[in-house]
Parts: structure tokens; sequence; C-alpha cells
């Protein structure tokens, strides 16, 4: 990011070095400057649209733009992000964390599952201090998969990264049958959690 400063635009000067260099939120700055939010929001494109503030994106990852928009026009999805070229293990984790980082907001309930890929996108987190935000894992423990994977862990370390509490699920994964299974949803821990579950964002 690069900012010129100038006597005309001292104010949204101010406004984006507030919002790029300490990552106040346009709420928090509004608040700080005595100003709208919707003023901010202005200030802000009109830093972008002088040249007062420069946004360069440097992705390390390739992206198959054209493949994304039809694959969300052919399945009717919002947003599909696309890895491309080699190595494309290490780039789909990397490129599922910056999506990731963009979607997730305070006040936010992230349900996380479990496997390698997303253990690798907890990896490539960009660390934060979310306010509010809540991680929960989408189902229980299991001796079958990998204890560095499991969803109690991963929803340990994406938490750990985002800033945000956590919950645990105390219940195995998988069960012997539909009775058992129906039994302990009813237990309130467990429902609890389940409840949050039916709640989340991302």
């Amino acid at each position: 990011m690069t900012i010129r400063a100038g006597g005309a635009a001292s104010m949204a000067t101010q406004v984006a070095r507030l919002y790029f260099d300490r990552e106040l939120s346009k709420v928090e700055i509004a608040e700080r400057l005595g100003i709208s939010r919707f003023r901010v929001a202005r200030l802000l494109r009109q830093a972008r649209d002088t040249g007062l503030v420069r946004i360069e994106y440097r992705d390390q990852v390739e992206r198959d733009l054209a493949l994304a928009r039809a694959i969300e026009r052919r399945f009717d999805v919002d947003l599909c992000v696309v890895a491309a070229g080699p190595g494309t293990g290490t780039a789909t984790a990397r490129v599922a964390a910056e999506v990731m980082g963009e979607l997730v907001c305070d006040g936010m309930t992230v349900g996380v599952a479990w496997g390698s890929t997303l253990g690798a996108v907890a990896d490539q987190l960009r660390p934060r201090r979310l306010r509010g935000a809540t991680v929960v894992p989408l189902a229980g423990g299991s001796s079958r998969i990998d204890r560095d994977r499991t969803p109690a862990e991963l929803t340990r370390r994406v938490a750990e990264r985002l800033g945000a509490a956590h919950r645990d699920l105390f219940a195995p994964a998988f069960l012997a049958s539909a009775p058992l299974r129906d039994a302990l949803v009813a237990e309130p821990e467990v429902e609890a959690v389940l409840a949050t579950n039916r709640r989340f964002d991302v």
C-alpha cells in the first residue's frame, strides 16, 4: 500500500491509515473521528479512486477464474475459488485460507470438520483477533482419524489463529446404532454444541 498525503485529502489519509495500518473497522473509525460510517466508506473509496491509496494483489498461487465462474453458474453457488498449477494441495490450502480470512468476521460462528487439507488451511490462516467469534467442531472424535487432524484439534487450531473462542464436542464421530446416536444427541452438553452448529456462518 502506498499513501500520498495532501492538504485536500487529509481526512481521507487519516481514514486510510486507521483502516489499513491500524486495521480498525469502519464503525471504529467513525466513532473515533466523529463521522458516520457511510462517510468513512466514501473516504476510503475516494482514497482508492484518487490514488491516495494503491492496493496491489500479489497472489503467489495462480487462480483459474474462468473455471471458478463456470462452477458458480453450473451449481448456483455464491463464490467458488479454484487454485491452479502444480502443487495443488498446498495451493488449495493457501487459497482457502485467504478466502476464509476474507469471509470470517467478528461475531461469526465457524464450523470445522477434519482432514489433512483443512489442517493445512489452519496452518495457512493469517493470525487475527476477532471479537465475539466462535469456532465449533462439526463432528465428534474418533480413533480412526489422525490425532492432529481431528475436529477437536482443528477447531482449537483455527480458533487460535482467528483469536476466537472455541467449543468442544465430547462425543464420538461414529456410533454403532441410530438409537445410541439419538440418546447421545439428547444429552444437554452435546445438544448445546450441535445447536450451535445449526447456526454457523462459515
